[in-house]
């Protein structure tokens, strides 16, 4: 059904362009706009919610769409629900039923054809000739730009009339045969047998799922290198100037290298795991995303969060590696090794945690400032600025829960101790 959809919709043109990110370009506004109800379609629904799908296509790009939103409802028994927005008559001609809202009110439902004329005849609003009928109704129902109370009470009158109209209309059907109610209660739930077997298709297990995740990941980050490529850059040239500034530094037992190599130890333990919020936008955009497929059924919780785990190692590594040898090996320090393995650890918890945070806030903006206070809270209570005995028992808390504090104690065992 999907690629029914993108034959009829203009979207085979650009089957193989990237859709687009905050550095690529890729496809247009309403090519975007077309392929995200592609995209709803590929499980096959049997109730599709469209929000404006033709906002942003020219007139003829809305009617494809709204001519394939006919085609799904007539031949493959898909409710379609949509709003419209500015529909021509061509699109108005498709439509089984319409309904115009004012102020939360129902204005009308039903018919959008002699019935909706009859009933604006009956309150007074005939149609004009030549006059696009939703734009007519919208006129007439709109009083966003009513300058006195007039407006407001003309269609709380029309809301009263239709809602008496619909109450006559129910007594009436409620008088008709029993047998003719039966006939269209059997005849709506008919379903065309291909068309059911094509919704039993066994759904795939959860190995075939997270391969899909797996690999739609990993393509998404070469589609987009500036999603870990920023971050490199960051990582290496902050990297850079710290192995500069503490070159030769050494191991020796002086008081001099002990405070340089405290200094530099607290210094990457704090601010390379603070600079993991930069990922955090990245995560709140991808929020949208999952939300929508996992409402979809497209796949649960565990894969997701599996497949983001698996994508993530080789770049947090990359982020680990280079500060490693940019800093350990110009500053002459000893336990290469730990220093990798304790900063790829640090960077993959501060991944986690930058997750954790985009799931709970509602804005990237919130996001930043909550983990910045929250890094900046834990950094206060590792141990450098003030030692464990000294923090105020209300506080020590913070030593406790920090991640930095374990970084900060392995880094100086190894480092200044060992």
């Amino acid at each position: 059904m999907q690629f029914s959809f993108i034959l009829n919709s203009g979207l085979s043109s650009c089957a193989d362009t990237t859709v687009g990110t905050i550095f690529i370009k890729g496809i247009s506004g309403g090519q975007k706009r077309r392929l995200s109800i592609a995209v709803e379609l590929v499980s096959d629904p049997t109730l599709l919610l469209l929000d404006e799908p033709t906002s942003g296509l020219d007139s003829a790009s809305a009617l494809r769409v709204v001519q394939h939103m006919h085609y799904l409802a007539k031949r493959k028994n898909v409710a379609v629900v949509a709003t419209l927005h500015q529909p021509s008559h061509d699109m108005w001609e498709l439509l089984d039923l319409a309904s115009f809202l004012s102020g939360g009110k129902l204005v009308y439902f039903g018919d959008p054809g002699q019935r909706l004329l009859d009933f604006l005849a009956g309150i007074h609003h005939e149609v004009p000739i030549h006059a696009n009928i939703p734009d007519h109704v919208l006129s007439i129902t709109n009083a966003d730009f009513a300058e006195t109370g007039k407006k407001v009470a003309e269609i709380d009158e029309m809301v009263a009339n239709f809602a008496a109209l619909k109450r006559s209309e129910e007594e009436t059907e409620s008088n008709e045969c029993d047998d003719k109610s039966q006939q269209q209660e059997d005849s709506s739930t008919i379903q065309p047998a291909s068309d059911q077997s094509f919704r039993d298709l066994e759904r795939p297990r959860f190995g075939k799922r997270l391969i899909f995740l797996i690999g739609r990941d990993f393509k998404e980050l070469g589609r987009d290198p500036g999603i870990i490529g920023v971050r490199i850059l960051m990582y290496t040239l902050l990297a850079f100037v710290i192995g500069v500034m503490f070159l030769k530094l050494g191991n020796d037992k002086s008081d001099s290298s002990i405070l340089s190599r405290t200094s530099v130890l607290f210094y990457v333990g704090a601010f390379m795991v603070f600079m993991s919020i930069a990922v955090l936008p990245f995560f709140v955009t991808q929020r949208g995303v999952f939300t929508k497929e996992r409402c979809n059924g497209t796949y649960e919780v565990p894969e997701y969060v599996l497949s983001k785990f698996i994508v993530s190692l080789p770049g947090v590594f990359a982020l680990a590696i280079i500060p490693s040898l940019l800093i350990v090996l110009p500053a002459l320090l000893n336990g290469f090794g730990i220093y990798l393995s304790t900063l790829f650890l640090s960077l993959l918890m501060a991944e986690a945690f930058m997750s954790f945070i985009a799931a709970c806030v509602p804005h990237y903006i919130i996001g930043i400032a909550l983990a910045a206070g929250l890094f900046g809270f834990f950094m206060l209570c590792q141990g450098f600025f003030i030692v464990k005995d000294d923090i105020p028992p209300y506080l020590i808390w913070g030593y406790y829960i920090a991640p930095h504090t374990y970084i900060f104690q392995l880094f100086m065992y190894v480092f200044t101790l060992g």
